[in-house]
């Protein structure tokens, strides 16, 4: 988080958020954002509090609820974390039970993809 706020890649993500987001998809974008993030990185606290700072913030300025944007953050990180062949607890899982990693990714969406849609 550190690195990203002294690098100045959180305030340019706010400067572009504020610039080019709907405040009525935010939400949506809130989830991919954090979701992306977290597929890259392979970790969802991570991503949620790097992208998610930004995207807090950003909701603050277009008037949508915090708790709201939170939740989208939250569970795209989480969804992300899921689905990435970096992750540890994915790759612990395939590891324990004998499975490839990406088969168990595979196997996972069939749960993972519609909780989130809900």
């Amino acid at each position: 988080v550190g690195s990203w706020m002294y690098s100045g890649t959180v305030p340019a993500l706010i400067y572009y958020g504020l610039k080019f987001l709907n405040p009525s998809y935010l939400l949506v974008s809130a989830f991919i954002i954090s979701a992306m993030t977290s597929i890259a990185t392979g970790t969802a606290w991570g991503s949620a509090s790097t992208a998610g700072i930004a995207l807090i913030s950003i909701a603050n300025q277009l008037g949508v609820p915090a708790g709201m944007a939170a939740g989208a953050i939250i569970a795209g990180a989480v969804f992300g974390d899921k689905m990435s062949p970096l992750s540890d607890t994915t790759n612990l899982a395939a590891l324990v039970t004998k499975v490839n990693i990406f088969a168990h990714i595979k196997s996972m969406m069939w749960t993972t993809i519609p909780a989130s849609i809900i």
